[in-house]
């Protein structure tokens, strides 16, 4: 593994995408091998140089092959550093050679033929380039003292040379050395091949390969047919530490090559008819492509840790003004030949969340085919470059085999049906049905993967898909139906940026999803080196969904930091980087887990704790309960303790009809206050809770089915009928919840249990129907802590607090009245506790303990009283309701008529007729009949009023009914005074 390698990063909500390659492969071309013939023969006359040496100093040859000639012109010798010389039209220096020793009419040559040892010829391609051509051996037709064709034979050196404004050498060495054996050019069909082995080096390439040929157009100046034969290896060295010089050329006959090139002159002056001139091709065309045929294979370091890419053909399309993106210079055009690049350093950028790291130091990139390669003038349009000053570069799958990029370095493959690079604008393209990109455990499929360097952007046209493929893969995917644009760092490194998702976007990672109509996330350096998402962006109908919550808004936002913890290869997207913060915002609703629905204008979220705050116009939703008038409340909700919280006043109500908070959608806001859609859609509110203060939710409760407790001046109302009301106040309120199956599908939640603390009071109140204007019948408790089962009606009082019965209806004639029973107020009173217990459908037993007291008041104004230390009575719901089976909740505390009172323990009871002592008191409201009694070793003390003592016995039976209003004693003990 590379140490340099970045981490590469990207969500659980969210973010990211997208594309990567490292440099894979660059090229070189030869610029130029002789470029001899560039201009026509001149004619004598228009020659203007002074410097041009005669060293001949002979006529001009004749095209007439005549053996005869003088023998002063064989064999003459050359002096040291004699220069034959060729000038342009404008007197510059264009060409020159020269030679150890020189033939004219060497045997077995046509007139007008020369033989050279040693010869050295120099040609000045620009102002600022010049090529040497150096050989064992040279034969060429020169009938006019210029070099019109021939072959330079035995250890061939062709080397170029930098040139400074004065047109002197910059360096003693070269820029680029051809070796070749053999040579062979012909200046009038502008062509010259090398049938056996040439070797190409300069500082950063070296070309292996054999035969080759090039022909020119001298007319309009351009090169218009290359062709190497066969192609051993290309290879481009990033360092630029490639030597300049290459072992010695195997040394060849050179008797034998003159004598095959020879026997070829002569075949030609026969058949030259056979031949295409180069000025016959068509009209001048400045830009030309270059194909390297059958099983391209691009190669930097070795198949296992290095990278490669294969295809079956592969272009470059380029024109005499084409510039490189990898050359330290910008490479100068010849003038009547179009110059090749000096090298095309190629760079495939491509990443899911982060860019590239290059390494300091790379291994030389080697390309090999099996066809060789071709170079000819490119005539389509549509092929060329962007501009003039581009180069495009283009590997093409097979019909069997797409194009492939392995990078095991940074640990990528991409594969598609063509892959195309264009050199000044640093851009990338790679195309397929769909091209793959796999990086980092991900792989990308589009139609149209891009990326441009220079400009700093990038994309996937069209639709596509991210998804993991990690063997622990989470099932990470990123999904988009309307491309992908990618932005770079602005300061020209390949650190992302931004990366732009659009068109019906569905980002899935860990069991999450999230859907929007544009994800845009944004890049910052990381520790590694590389770029880590700082924040996504969803905006356009976003859904985030969850294993337990799914969220909707108009817009997300979730900001990302470096993970401290040691992050597990698990196939996420966030690899080195964690969610941290979110911010919702534009129509928030959040579907609970509790089935219920929250709603608000804004909500922050800490996702590394679980906990979201929710802001703005406020509201809960459950089925059958609708928690609003959050207006200027926050409600934070703690997903990991399944707890919330609601800073600030709010009203909870409970509905008759259920609400369907369900929809995988956003909904309508519920708002049952609003009288048209009251109207629409009736809902009749069983219940209203309403707080000053604070609301907690704690939806854990119960087996789930939650609890709420209710701060600040609490006032809970329940009227099921226009008839009845009931209501429950305290500064702090709690309602308990438990889960009921309507059916075998369908699950409700009821309100089961309500307590009140402090300063608690629960009250129900009850009108007859006939005459609403008098009085209400009236069912009160207060204290410090009240629980009511709004199931069974059982109520629980602890501490100190009272019991109100009061009862202003006309009793019926059957009805029992006295001094302690009937209709009319009776108040109880405590020190410790009372609690009911419902002993059947509609009867209770009411237990109360700690210092009793009891005081009734009749309609006739007569009062009584009993006090005692434990109280327990007996009662009867004349009205009662049965469980509402359909989830109802309701706060339905009816009037208790008293059936039974039963005191214990110091029993003390005073009425208008009579006091008594004793320590049981059980009176049966029914009958009117109360039997007294005293323990073991006490009597009972009776006192009737006008009697000066009481009368003491073991026990008592007294008829209480007013009427009547008699004692039977038992077990008379005696008077005495008390």
């Amino acid at each position: 593994m590379n140490n340099h390698r970045p981490q590469k990063n990207a969500n659980k909500q969210l973010g990211l995408i997208v594309v990567g390659v490292s440099s894979l492969f660059s090229l070189l071309l030869i610029a130029l091998l002789f470029a001899i013939g560039g201009n026509e023969p001149e004619q004598p006359e228009r020659v203007k140089s002074d410097d041009v040496i005669d060293l001949l100093q002979s006529s001009i040859p004749t095209t007439t092959a005549n053996t005869s000639n003088s023998t002063s012109n064989v064999g003459i010798d050359l002096p040291q550093g004699g220069w034959v010389q060729q000038t342009d039209e404008f007197g510059k220096l264009s060409q020159q050679y020269r030679c150890e020793s020189l033939d004219p009419n060497p045997p077995d040559l046509p007139s007008g033929w020369i033989e050279m040892k040693k010869p050295e010829v120099e040609i000045f391609l620009s102002d600022s380039q010049l090529i040497v051509i150096t050989g064992d051996k040279g034969i060429a037709n020169a009938p006019q003292r210029i070099l019109e064709s021939g072959e330079i034979a035995g250890h061939v050196r062709v080397e170029m040379y930098d040139l400074d404004q004065q047109g002197i050498r910059i360096s003693s060495l070269p820029s680029m050395v051809l070796t070749t054996p053999q040579a062979s050019f012909d200046n009038f069909l502008g062509e010259i091949t090398c049938d056996s082995e040439v070797r190409i080096v300069s500082a950063s390439q070296k070309l292996s390969g054999r035969q080759l040929t090039v022909r020119f157009n001298d007319k309009i100046g351009r090169i218009e047919y290359l062709r190497l034969e066969e192609l051993d290896f290309l290879e481009f060295y990033p360092d630029k530490v490639q030597p300049n010089t290459l072992p010695q050329t195997p040394r060849i006959s050179t008797e034998a090559k003159s004598t095959s090139i020879k026997k070829t002159i002569k075949k030609t002056k026969h058949n030259v008819s056979h031949r295409i001139h180069a000025a016959a091709v068509g009209p001048t065309n400045e830009y030309y492509i270059l194909t390297f045929l059958d099983n391209v294979s691009i190669l930097q370091g070795d198949q296992i840790t290095g990278r490669v890419a294969f295809g079956d053909r592969l272009t470059v399309a380029f024109s005499d003004e084409s510039d490189s993106s990898s050359m330290v210079r910008r490479t100068q055009p010849t003038r009547t030949i179009a110059m090749l690049p000096f090298g095309i350093h190629s760079t495939i950028v491509a990443t899911a969340l982060a860019s590239t790291l290059q390494e300091p130091t790379q291994p030389p990139v080697r390309l090999t085919c099996d066809g060789g390669l071709t170079m000819v003038p490119l005539l389509d349009e549509a092929l060329r470059p962007s501009t003039p000053e581009d180069t495009r570069i283009e590997l093409f799958a097979s019909a069997n085999e797409p194009v492939k990029l392995i990078d095991n370095i940074q640990e990528m493959t991409a594969t598609g049906a063509m892959l195309r690079y264009e050199v000044a604008h640093d851009r990338i393209d790679l195309y397929g049905s769909p091209s793959s990109l796999i990086m980092n455990d991900f792989e990308t499929l589009s139609q149209h993967l891009w990326v441009a360097r220079e400009d700093g952007e990038g994309g996937a046209v069209g639709s596509g898909q991210m998804k993991s493929i990690a063997p622990t893969s989470t099932s990470t995917s990123l999904v988009w139906k309307d491309g992908v644009d990618f932005y770079f760092g602005a300061d020209g490194d390949d650190a992302l940026d931004k990366v732009v998702c659009n068109g019906d976007v569905i980002l899935s990672d860990e069991g999450s999803t999230v859907t929007c109509s544009t994800l845009t996330v944004h890049f910052e350096p990381d520790d590694d080196g590389g770029s880590s998402p700082s924040i996504a962006i969803a905006t356009g109908q976003v859904k985030a969904m969850s294993d337990t919550q799914t969220m909707w808004s108009d817009e997300a936002r979730v900001t990302f930091v470096q993970n401290t913890k040691e992050v597990s290869d698990d196939g996420s997207m966030l690899k080195g980087t964690k969610a941290d913060k979110m911010n919702a915002t534009g129509d928030v609703q959040v579907l609970l887990d509790d089935g219920g629905r929250a709603f608000c204008n804004s909500l922050e979220g800490d996702i590394s704790q679980d906990i979201a705050i929710l802001e703005g116009n406020v509201l809960i939703a459950y089925k059958r309960m609708l928690m609003n008038r959050g207006d200027f409340a926050t409600l934070t909700l703690d997903r990991a303790s399944g707890k919330g919280k609601w800073n600030g006043a709010g009203q909870a109500l409970f509905l008759d009809a259920p609400l369907d908070v369900s929809p995988n959608h956003r909904i309508a806001r519920p708002d049952v206050d609003n009288k048209e859609q009251r109207v629409k859609e009736p809902v009749n509110v069983s219940m209203r809770a309403n707080w000053k203060k604070n609301m907690l939710l704690d939806r854990t409760f119960n087996n789930n089915a939650g609890a709420i407790d209710l701060k600040g001046s609490v006032d809970v109302r329940s009227q099921r009928t226009s008839i009845e009301r009931s209501q429950m106040t305290g500064d702090d309120l709690r309602l308990e919840f438990e889960k009921m199956h309507v059916d075998t599908e369908n699950e409700e939640r009821q309100l089961k249990k309500v307590i009140a603390k402090n300063d608690a009071k629960i009250e129900h109140r009850s009108w007859e129907p006939l005459d609403l204007a008098a009085p209400p019948v009236v069912y009160y408790i207060g204290g410090n802590h009240i629980e009511f089962d709004a199931i069974t009606f059982e109520t629980l009082a602890v501490g100190n607090g009272e019991l109100v019965l009061r009862d202003p209806r006309v009793p019926s004639k059957e009805l029992h009245q006295s001094s302690l029973a009937g209709r009319g107020t009776t108040r109880f009173t405590w020190d410790k506790k009372l609690k009911t217990t419902k002993l059947s459908d509609d009867l209770y037993r009411i237990e109360m303990n700690g210092n009793v007291q009891m005081l009734h008041k009749g309609l006739d104004g007569s009062i009584g009283m009993l006090t005692s230390d434990r109280i327990e009575a007996i009662s009867v719901d004349p009205n009662r309701v049965r469980t509402n089976k359909d989830g109802t909740s309701e706060l339905t505390m009816r009037g208790m008529d008293l059936q039974q009172l039963v005191a214990k323990g110091t029993v003390y009871i005073a009425t208008e007729s009579r006091t008594v002592d004793c320590d049981l008191f059980d009176y049966n409201l029914r009958t009117g009949i109360a039997d007294l009694s005293a323990t073991q070793g006490r009597t009972v003390a009776i006192l009737t009023q006008g009697s000066p003592y009481p009368v003491r016995a073991e026990g008592v039976t007294w008829n209480m009914d007013p009427a009547i209003d008699t004692i039977t004693i038992r077990g008379l003990q005696g008077s005495s005074p008390q």
